[in-house]
């Protein structure tokens, strides 16, 4: 049912004007009868109406692209000529060490206090500690500790003995499991030097420095 409002017979009213018609039409009435358009309207100091601008993206200027700066290598400390020739073909500029570099490429180990100086556009092929797992001797008996302690999780290496320090357990478990093969690797070398597979316990000498590992 529609509500009755009550009418004052001593008081006027004006009569509401209908609604514009076509409400997604570009131009609108607004409270002071001015017609806005969707253009800007610019007016300048004199009062004066200046240009409309519209807004839209193609009057928008393209971003110019900066020009990216030439990476720098410092490969001091490198003597492998192919690290130099990588480098070289992917446009890294060689530089000194005491100049500001990129990227730093070297075959030593690097100490805590040239990685606490370290910007954040900088980086370097090693970090503090790492012959702990670049040394097949201490990659070698990180891993069988770590198996020891978790065998579980650990189990994805083979059994590895470091000579000389180890020599008793492996004449201990060749002697035992006769047929298998070994694989001696040095210690601290690369490339597959002195590298060799045997299946006789003999070859391996007491006083060797090497990782003696059963051969898959």
């Amino acid at each position: 049912m529609a509500a009755i409002i009550p009418v004052d017979p001593g008081k006027s009213y004006r009569k509401a004007e209908p609604p514009p018609s076509d409400v997604s039409s570009a131009s609108r009435t607004c409270e002071h009868g001015q017609t806005a358009n969707r253009a800007t309207l610019v007016r300048g100091r004199d009062g004066d109406a200046g240009r409309a601008e519209a807004a839209s993206s193609s009057n928008l200027r393209p971003r110019t692209k900066r020009k990216a700066k030439q990476l720098r290598v410092c490969l001091t400390n490198c003597k492998y000529d192919c690290v130099v020739r990588v480098c070289g073909r992917h446009g890294l500029k060689s530089v000194g060490e005491d100049d500001d570099w990129n990227l730093y490429w070297t075959d030593l180990s690097v100490s805590v206090d040239r990685v606490i100086e370290v910007k954040l556009y900088q980086k370097i092929n090693h970090f503090p500690g790492i012959h702990e797992i670049s040394r097949k001797d201490l990659l070698a008996r990180n891993m069988m500790r770590m198996h020891r302690v978790h065998p579980d999780e650990y189990n994805i290496a083979p059994l590895s003995w470091t000579m000389p320090a180890d020599y008793g357990d492996f004449i201990a478990y060749s002697t035992k499991h006769r047929g298998m093969s070994y694989i001696s690797k040095p210690d601290n070398s690369s490339q597959g030097t002195g590298i060799f597979v045997t299946n006789n316990n003999r070859d391996i000498k007491s006083d060797s420095d090497c990782v003696v590992q059963r051969y898959i």
